[in-house]
């Protein structure tokens, strides 16, 4: 089952033209598709942020992924022991991977408007 999903959205340094894209960039095939998932957006601190359980729209993009298996693979060391990667359906209805928060957030300011 986890083989078959090779969307994966994105909200925070792997977007489009941000500081970690180049990380994503060569797995992608097509074009970025605007989107958003339901959830609350978190400020680290760190310069990233954390995508955790909310009602909230997320504003970020959907990518295509060439080959999920290496990809993910590699993005999950990115990502570290402070995500979980997990299934959602974003607003364009597909079914993608990403990347929710597992630590905790007390003292992070949302942002209402996205990354």
């Amino acid at each position: 089952m986890h083989g078959e999903v090779d969307l994966l959205f994105v909200y925070g340094t792997l977007m489009p033209g941000d500081v970690a894209w180049h990380l994503l960039q060569p797995h992608v095939t097509g074009e970025p598709v605007p989107a958003h998932v339901p959830g609350a957006l978190h400020d680290t601190g760190l310069g990233y942020p954390a995508l955790c359980a909310g009602d909230a729209n997320v504003p970020g993009w959907t990518v295509r992924l060439r080959s999920p298996a290496t990809a993910l693979t590699e993005l999950d060391a990115y990502e570290g022991a402070e995500y979980r990667r997990v299934r959602v359906v974003d607003s364009t209805g597909a079914l993608c991977w990403t990347y929710l928060w597992c630590a905790p957030t007390d003292g992070m300011p949302r942002l209402p408007n996205g990354w």
